[in-house]
């Protein structure tokens, strides 16, 4: 792994760590310490802290900053990778259809 890559990668696990931490807060009803931990940049992309700033925002009354972080999450979600099929869903799936097609 390059330095590069190394350093993305700790930029990524410290926005988690602060996200985590700043769901904690936002928990204990301390909003002002969440939000200084999710203004940064590295948050941008993470959908927990958009969501997180999204609950401060509606907790403060800022209705519409609390909408575009709800629709920032919606748009963060779509671009993750879909979870890959669950086998044993897959087998429930094909029994039920199998059973109703006789």
């Amino acid at each position: 792994m390059s330095f590069y890559e190394q350093r993305s990668s700790a930029i990524a696990e410290d926005a988690h760590t602060q996200t985590s931490e700043a769901i904690q807060y936002f928990r204990q009803g301390r909003c002002a310490q969440a939000l200084s931990l999710l203004f940064s940049p590295q948050k941008q992309d993470v959908p927990a802290a958009a969501f997180t700033l999204g609950l401060c925002h509606l907790s403060a009354g800022e209705l519409p900053t609390a909408i575009s972080c709800f629709e920032k999450v919606l748009r963060l979600l779509r671009l993750l990778p879909a979870f890959p099929p669950n086998p044993l869903e897959q087998r429930h799936l094909s029994e039920t259809v199998g059973s109703t097609n006789r």
